[in-house]
């Protein structure tokens, strides 16, 4: 569908993205438009989005649009005067934050069509509990070691280290005042790092969880092989590319397949 040029294929894809017709593609169809009108396509993402069928979901509608350079200033342009539903808002506000670029427009686009709170306002971590959020990442900066103690000792939800954990000797910083780390293969130097990082983090009884940056399957695949050591895990990062390089394990609605070749199982594309 991305071929399609003209007028006439874009009224066509237009039809498509409406659900006016195969309605079966409607998101296939809205993610070929972005490279014809990408105005026009983050008007048909949004209005999806106002009245999405039971198994739209949300994250493949949105991952296109978040790929692009342009893509968030359109997109919230046209979430502009729409009303979204709490939990769609939510995932929005959620990607939009994840940004490397951060876009405080995007999020507040995303805040008002869901009529969320202002991120900016604060929260008590029982009231955030109430909203099943599971744990809190990196609550302050990195060199605020003597106030992260009160933040510790007072949490009703499990504190997370981010930046406060970076090198392996931030897992023994970290603990009595973090009840987790979050340990990166880009940060900390590796697999063979980040696995010593991980046995230490169990061996202090810490949560554990790996995260990643906007980076390749190759990065992925290789925190991937972490996976029995985590409580949590956030290896999306390659599905946020626009053209990734390699393929490695498969990673669809939480659930992760991995390769059957040797090695951490990538190959390049």
């Amino acid at each position: 569908m991305a071929l399609l040029g003209g007028n006439e294929n874009q009224q066509y894809l237009l039809s498509i993205a409406s659900g006016k017709r195969l309605p079966e593609l409607r998101t296939t169809a809205i993610d070929a438009l972005i490279n014809i009108n990408l105005p026009l396509a983050a008007k048909s993402a949004v209005a999806l989005l106002q009245n999405p069928p039971a198994n739209t979901n949300v994250n493949d509608v949105l991952s296109p649009f978040l790929a692009r350079r342009q893509g968030p200033r359109f997109l919230a342009q046209a979430l502009q005067g729409a009303s979204l539903s709490p939990e769609i808002a939510t995932i929005g506000v959620r990607r939009a934050m994840s940004l490397s670029q951060k876009n405080p427009g995007l999020i507040a686009a995303f805040q008002k069509a869901g009529k969320l709170d202002p991120v900016g306002k604060e929260m008590s971590p029982e009231e955030l509990k109430k909203l099943n959020v599971e744990f809190i990442e990196q609550p302050l900066p990195r060199e605020e070691w003597d106030a992260m103690q009160q933040v510790y000792e007072n949490s009703a939800l499990p504190i997370i280290a981010d930046e406060s954990c970076i090198e392996e000797e931030d897992v023994t910083r970290c603990r009595g005042l973090f009840h987790g780390v979050n340990v990166k293969l880009i940060k900390c130097g590796g697999i063979t790092p980040a696995r010593r990082m991980c046995l230490q983090a169990k061996e202090y009884d810490l949560k554990l969880m790996v995260g990643c940056m906007t980076e390749s399957s190759i990065g992925i695949a290789a925190a991937a092989q972490l996976l029995p050591y985590l409580d949590y895990a956030d290896l999306d990062g390659a599905l946020l590319l626009a053209k990734d390089i390699a393929r490695g394990v498969q990673i669809d609605c939480g659930n992760i397949t991995f390769s059957e070749l040797h090695g951490n199982g990538v190959e390049l594309i």
